[in-house]
């Protein structure tokens, strides 16, 4: 796959942040796709890549090339499409494409290289893969853009072609060289793809809502908040309203199978919320001949055979989502036969999407973070084969060797990164009921074993703070080794040979793990004087250090060390005060390195109080440059906030100075390595940056 560099950023602008749905009640075309969207009035034009599609830059000054480049990145998935034994799925800045033929465990074979948006659906028709995109500039509305992709290799998909819009696209379908687009408020447009290289508005009818779609033949079915909407589209640049059936209500989706449409609603309470079925026989008189209600919400329907699939999750959080199966002998009147747990949840739909799709005698369902393939070779009741890990709303992050654990809403991911550009799912621990542990809050790795500082959840849903072992060294087989309770509001943890330390505001707790099984509790000590609020801490060599923000606004920082060879009892060894508060602290050799307002400051351990050695010549009222921090030898990592990465010469640690800065996609509140890639994480958005130093 191809990497996309990042450019040289020389201002401390805001980067792109990750893209929110909106309701926009135009979305305006470039006239035939002559010109792109805000051209005709004068706005600049966008500079023209290699194959003559439109690609949008970061407007930056590039004096050389930098070290960074994002190979790939994970986030809650929106869509998918499949053909044959190939998925697609949009999520994030890129589609993934994933192999769940026989032979394979739904591995990932490719993806697109980034994209300038959040990719909301995808379309597949041959050898062309069509990706909708919700683009999110500084200062500017938020606007769209369709891709065209050469996927007649798919490890390496290729994009060929594209047409700017002016508001976010909301679904797409492909059908040989048409290409049709909804948005929320617009109607239906297509666009001439026969030439991927420059797409083309052919034509447009606006008079109704669109939300989804499918094409049968030469008619467009249409779903919004307000009507099933059908089109003839014999003459794509002149589309035509057949019939409708109004009543329908909000977040609509569609599937057509044969005589009938299936609209699912996904309603508030009080309104109606399930799957209507729909007679199409006749596309000028369409009419409703059935419904199933539902007391959960509805997704998404499929048919296969004489099956209906009907996806729906539940209102808690996390959702729990199902497949309903029903018997379609007599079409009009479906008869329920079974229900199917998906045995994954998602933490909230506004990070992601569900979607479901059969093909091939597979029903593949997407649910916000993975992609779960049943097998129909026993129908109607799917049997589960398989899933894949996509991308999720991560909380917390560590990595070591060719291991990145991730600790989502309803579990540990643990991911194989030996392919930064293809990450992939290698095991899964979902949390549960006390003695497992129900939230994360921190995450240390050590030798094949992940701890994790949360809180375990009884059964009567009482959550007590707690410490869980876990042993991932064969992360198919992963398991608990132990929960330890810790009694404290504990929020942080280091790990260094056999202790743990636990950090709260105003205390640390220290644990004996020389048996990872029975993990002993051995002290609990209160470290902070008055107005201070412990933030941060790392292990080094038997001593602990520890950041806190001292006073009122605007605080300074403190950072104190403690000798930990008598582990039952620290025994200081001094503090230093500086400026700003403290934003991350990290430890390489005999520094240690802090992150404020003002930059990176580089400390070195006396025999008393840890010494100020140099601070970056930065700080200023009007600038932010506090983040999280990665040693890297020579080197320190630093982002500061909307995203900007910056590389810090330490080689002389009393004059630290910028050596380079980049503008990421997203923010970035977490850093790992792995080997020469950087895991830069916010919150539902995690890239995978690599860095050439």
């Amino acid at each position: 796959m191809r990497s996309t560099t990042i450019p040289r950023v020389t201002t401390a602008a805001r980067g792109l942040p990750v893209a929110v749905v909106l309701a926009i009640s135009m979305v305006l075309f470039a006239s035939g796709g002559q010109e792109v969207a805000g051209q005709s009035d004068g706005a600049p034009r966008p500079a023209q890549g290699r194959t003559g599609s439109v690609i949008y830059l970061p407007i930056v000054e590039q004096e050389r090339a930098e070290p960074f480049d994002i190979v790939a990145d994970l986030a809650p998935t929106q869509a998918l499409d499949v053909q044959g034994a190939l998925v697609y799925v949009a999520a994030g800045r890129s589609v993934l494409v994933l192999d769940v033929s026989e032979r394979t465990e739904g591995r990932p074979i490719g993806r697109t290289e980034l994209l300038p948006g959040i990719a909301v659906d995808v379309a597949v028709d041959g050898e062309m893969m069509a990706v909708a995109v919700q683009i999110q500039r500084p200062g500017e509305a938020l606007a769209g853009a369709i891709l065209l992709c050469d996927i007649s290799d798919g490890r390496a998909p290729r994009i060929m072609g594209r047409l700017d819009i002016l508001a976010p696209p909301k679904a797409i379908a492909l059908a040989g060289d048409t290409l049709f687009l909804v948005g929320h408020a617009t109607g239906l447009w297509t666009v001439d793809v026969s030439q991927p290289s420059d797409p083309r508005v052919s034509g447009r009818e606006g008079r109704f809502v669109g939300q989804d779609l499918v094409v049968v033949g030469d008619t467009v079915f249409v779903v919004g908040s307000q009507a099933l909407t059908l089109l003839d589209v014999t003459d794509p640049a002149a589309p035509s309203i057949l019939g409708s059936l109004g009543g329908i209500g909000p977040l609509p989706r569609l599937s057509v199978a044969g005589t009938r449409a299936y609209v699912t609603e996904a309603a508030s309470e009080g309104a109606f919320n399930g799957v209507r079925i729909v007679d199409v026989s006749d596309r000028r008189a369409p009419q409703q001949v059935a419904q199933i209600a539902l007391d959960e919400i509805a997704r998404q329907a499929a048919v296969a055979g004489d099956a209906l699939y009907v996806l729906h999750h539940d209102l808690q959080m996390p959702v729990t989502p199902r497949i309903t199966v029903y018997n379609l002998a007599e079409p009009d009147r479906p008869v329920e036969l079974a229900q199917v747990d998906t045995a994954l949840s998602a933490i909230t739909l506004l990070n992601g999407n569900m979607d479901m799709a059969v093909e091939d005698g597979r029903l593949v369902t997407q649910v916000t973070s993975s992609v779960v393939v049943f097998d129909l070779d026993a129908p109607p009741v799917p049997r589960e084969r398989r899933s894949v890990f996509v991308g999720d709303v991560i909380g917390d992050l560590v990595a070591s060797g060719d291991t990145a654990v991730f600790a989502t809403y309803d579990a540990l991911e643990i991911v194989d990164v030996r392919d930064p550009s293809l990450p992939r799912r290698a095991g899964r621990l979902a949390y549960g009921v006390a003695p497992e542990i129900a939230t994360v809050r921190d995450l240390a790795l050590q030798d094949g074993l992940v701890y994790a500082l949360g809180n375990t959840r009884d059964p009567g849903f009482v959550y007590r703070p707690a410490l869980a072992i876990y042993d991932v060294r064969n992360p198919r087989q992963a398991r608990r080794l132990a929960t330890l309770d810790t009694v404290g509001n504990y929020e942080r943890l280091a790990v260094e040979g056999d202790t743990v330390v636990l950090l709260g505001p105003d205390s640390v707790a220290i644990v004996d793990i020389a048996n990872p099984e029975a993990p002993r509790l051995l002290a609990d000590h209160e470290l902070a004087a008055e107005g201070e609020y412990q933030w941060h801490l790392a292990l080094s060599d038997d001593r602990l250090w520890v950041t806190s923000a001292v006073g009122g606004y605007p605080r300074e920082g403190q950072i104190a060390t403690f000798d930990l060879r008598d582990r039952s009892r620290p025994v200081p060894l001094g503090a230093t005060r500086f400026t700003g508060y403290p934003y991350d602290l990290a430890i390489e050799g005999d520094r240690a390195y802090v992150s404020t307002r003002c930059g990176v400051h580089v400390f070195r351990q006396g025999d008393d109080a840890p010494h100020l050695v140099g601070v970056e010549p930065s700080c200023s009222p009007d600038r932010d440059l506090a983040g999280p921090l990665l040693p890297m030898g020579d080197y320190v990592l630093t982002v500061m906030p909307g995203g900007v990465i910056r590389e810090i010469d330490v080689r002389r640690p009393e004059a630290p100075q910028q050596r380079s800065s980049a503008r990421l996609p997203s923010n970035a509140t977490e850093l790992a390595r792995v080997g020469d890639t950087i895991l830069a994480l916010d919150g539902n958005y995690l890239m995978f940056v690599r860095y050439r130093h």
